[in-house]
């Protein structure tokens, strides 16, 4: 009898432990679509604010200070080589010429 219970007890236990491995736990349920092309109708927010950081960063200076007249491009826009960013107020240099000239 000893040695029967000897033998069983184990062989019990190991059953039991491989039940309990194999059951694992619960699944978890998942919502899944299929994907395809098309427009983001749904946003995300967060409540953290973030960083952005620039790719590139410039670092702009006019040669002359003064007063500006007029804003040539909206913040954010493109400028090509050689463009026309800004109109500055040239009555100073103007009377500094005239002037020196005289």
């Amino acid at each position: 009898m000893k040695r029967t219970l000897l033998l069983a007890l184990p062989v019990f236990a190991l059953g039991g432990l491989a039940f309990w491995k194999a059951k694992g736990p619960a699944p978890i349920p998942v919502q899944t679509a299929a994907v395809r092309l098309g427009r983001v109708e749904e946003t995300v927010s967060s409540t953290r604010a973030g960083t952005l950081k620039a790719r590139i960063r410039t670092v702009l200076g006019a040669q002359a200070a003064g007063r500006v007249l007029d804003l040539c491009l909206r913040e954010g826009s493109r400028a090509k080589q050689g463009e026309v960013i800004c109109l500055l107020e040239d009555a100073e240099p103007k009377a500094l010429l005239a002037q020196a000239e005289a």
